[in-house]
Parts: C-alpha cells; sequence; structure tokens
C-alpha cells in the first residue's frame, strides 16, 4: 500500500521563526511532511486531505492547500520554500541556520518514497515468581 501524497504542514510547536540583520524576530514559517494516511493506489490523494479551503486560517490543517510532495506550492502555503517564505527571504528575513537544516531535513523526509516506520511489537513479559 502506497502513502497519500499530499504535503502538509507540521504542528505549531514546530514552525521557524525568521530573523533579520538586527536579531529582530519575523513572522513564522512551518516545516513540511508528508500525509501519513495510506491510499489503494500510488499517487493519489486520500480522502481526509481531499477537502481543501481556500484561505483556510490554520496552516497545520489538512484542510490548508499545501500542494503535492515534490510539486509547486500554493499561494496559500506558509511552507519553507513556497512563494510566501521567498517573498519573506527577499524583505531581508532570512531562518537561522539551524532552523534551515531542519527544514531541508524535512522537504528530503517528505519527498522521499520511504515506506512509514514499522511498529515495534513488545513481547508481553511473564510474572516472576
Amino acid at each position: 500500500m502506497s502513502t497519500c501524497i499530499s504535503r502538509r504542514a507540521c504542528a505549531d510547536r514546530f514552525t521557524i521563526r525568521l530573523v533579520n540583520d538586527k536579531g529582530g524576530v519575523g513572522k513564522h514559517i512551518w516545516t513540511e511532511f508528508r500525509c501519513p494516511n495510506v491510499v489503494s493506489k500510488e499517487n493519489e490523494i486520500c480522502v481526509d486531505c481531499s477537502v481543501k479551503v481556500p484561505k483556510y486560517k490554520y496552516q497545520a490543517n489538512q484542510k490548508c492547500n499545501h500542494g503535492i510532495v515534490g510539486g509547486p506550492y500554493t499561494e496559500d502555503s506558509k511552507l519553507y520554500g513556497s512563494p510566501y517564505y521567498l517573498r519573506e527571504i527577499k524583505a531581508g528575513w532570512r531562518p537561522t541556520e539551524a532552523d534551515e537544516l531542519r527544514a531541508k531535513a524535512d522537504v528530503l523526509k517528505a519527498s522521499s518514497n520511504m515506506a512509514p516506520r514499522k511498529k515495534i511489537q513488545v513481547a508481553p513479559t511473564e510474572p516472576v515468581q
């Protein structure tokens, strides 16, 4: 089975804050991940991600349209690498080095075709007598 190809934003607590040369703190930028839902055919979008609301207020909600993994970002998206992010970079804002490395790693992870991590089965232990 394959996973959904919808691009989604990580939770708000994982956002990146842009900074400027003066040390000022700027706007939030979200990092991305690939929707973990299973689909029957490869390169499909799951039922949950098929409902997108234009100009949706909450970036980390699956109703916000960020496009598909490996495809172009939408105008609504505030993800790392989106048109919104690029406008902020041109305006003089930038991510810290650590945040940029984390965001790039998230993009690579989302675009890879790795299977989801298997759940570890813990064997029940027998009571000691």
